[in-house]
Protein backbone atom coordinates (compact mmCIF):
# COMPACT_ATOMS: atom_id res chain seq x y z
CA UNK A 1 0.00 0.00 0.00
CA UNK A 2 2.77 2.46 0.88
CA UNK A 3 4.76 1.51 -2.21
CA UNK A 4 1.71 2.27 -4.38
CA UNK A 5 1.43 5.62 -2.61
CA UNK A 6 5.00 6.41 -3.64
CA UNK A 7 4.15 5.75 -7.29
CA UNK A 8 1.00 7.89 -7.14
CA UNK A 9 2.41 10.63 -4.91
CA UNK A 10 -0.54 10.36 -2.56
CA UNK A 11 -1.86 8.00 0.07
CA UNK A 12 -5.20 6.36 -0.66
CA UNK A 13 -6.31 4.76 2.61
CA UNK A 14 -9.90 4.86 3.82
CA UNK A 15 -9.04 4.01 7.43
CA UNK A 16 -5.85 4.71 9.37
CA UNK A 17 -4.89 3.03 12.61
CA UNK A 18 -1.80 2.53 14.69
CA UNK A 19 -0.82 -0.71 16.33
CA UNK A 20 -0.59 -0.13 20.10
CA UNK A 21 2.84 -1.76 20.04
CA UNK A 22 4.11 1.22 18.02
CA UNK A 23 3.50 3.51 20.98
CA UNK A 24 5.35 1.09 23.26
CA UNK A 25 8.28 0.88 20.84
CA UNK A 26 8.52 4.68 20.69
CA UNK A 27 8.34 4.96 24.48
CA UNK A 28 11.08 2.34 24.94
CA UNK A 29 13.21 4.03 22.28
CA UNK A 30 12.83 7.37 24.05
CA UNK A 31 13.72 5.79 27.40
CA UNK A 32 16.83 4.18 25.91
CA UNK A 33 17.82 7.46 24.16
CA UNK A 34 17.63 5.84 20.72
CA UNK A 35 15.28 8.60 19.54
CA UNK A 36 14.39 12.10 20.66
CA UNK A 37 11.42 14.36 20.11
CA UNK A 38 11.63 17.13 17.51
CA UNK A 39 9.19 19.59 15.95
CA UNK A 40 8.07 17.05 13.32
CA UNK A 41 7.86 14.00 15.61
CA UNK A 42 10.88 11.91 16.54
CA UNK A 43 14.37 11.45 15.10
CA UNK A 44 17.17 8.97 15.69
CA UNK A 45 19.89 10.05 18.10
CA UNK A 46 23.54 9.17 17.45
CA UNK A 47 23.05 6.17 19.75
CA UNK A 48 20.01 5.16 17.68
CA UNK A 49 21.98 5.48 14.45
CA UNK A 50 24.73 3.30 15.91
CA UNK A 51 22.11 0.71 16.91
CA UNK A 52 20.68 0.67 13.38
CA UNK A 53 24.18 0.28 11.90
CA UNK A 54 24.77 -2.71 14.16
CA UNK A 55 21.48 -4.30 13.07
CA UNK A 56 22.49 -3.88 9.43
CA UNK A 57 25.99 -5.26 10.03
CA UNK A 58 24.58 -8.31 11.82
CA UNK A 59 22.11 -8.91 8.96
CA UNK A 60 19.13 -8.62 11.32
CA UNK A 61 15.65 -7.61 10.10
CA UNK A 62 16.78 -7.54 6.46
CA UNK A 63 13.26 -7.69 5.04
CA UNK A 64 12.08 -4.77 7.20
CA UNK A 65 15.19 -2.74 6.43
CA UNK A 66 14.73 -3.34 2.70
CA UNK A 67 11.13 -2.15 2.85
CA UNK A 68 12.06 0.97 4.80
CA UNK A 69 14.82 1.76 2.32
CA UNK A 70 12.29 1.50 -0.53
CA UNK A 71 9.86 3.80 1.23
CA UNK A 72 12.58 6.10 2.63
CA UNK A 73 11.37 9.62 3.16
CA UNK A 74 9.01 9.49 0.18
CA UNK A 75 5.92 9.31 2.39
CA UNK A 76 5.81 12.94 3.44
CA UNK A 77 4.02 14.63 6.32
CA UNK A 78 2.03 16.54 3.69
CA UNK A 79 0.77 13.27 2.20
CA UNK A 80 -0.23 11.98 5.63
CA UNK A 81 -1.94 15.27 6.58
CA UNK A 82 -3.86 15.36 3.30
CA UNK A 83 -5.31 11.88 3.77
CA UNK A 84 -6.06 12.34 7.48
CA UNK A 85 -7.81 15.66 6.78
CA UNK A 86 -10.06 13.88 4.29
CA UNK A 87 -11.45 11.67 7.08
CA UNK A 88 -13.12 14.67 8.68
Amino acid sequence: MLLRALDKGEIDISVWGLDPSLNSAVQFSLAESLVERCSSGIVLTELGKDYVKELIEQDVMTEDIGFLKDVGKEITETMVSKISDSWG
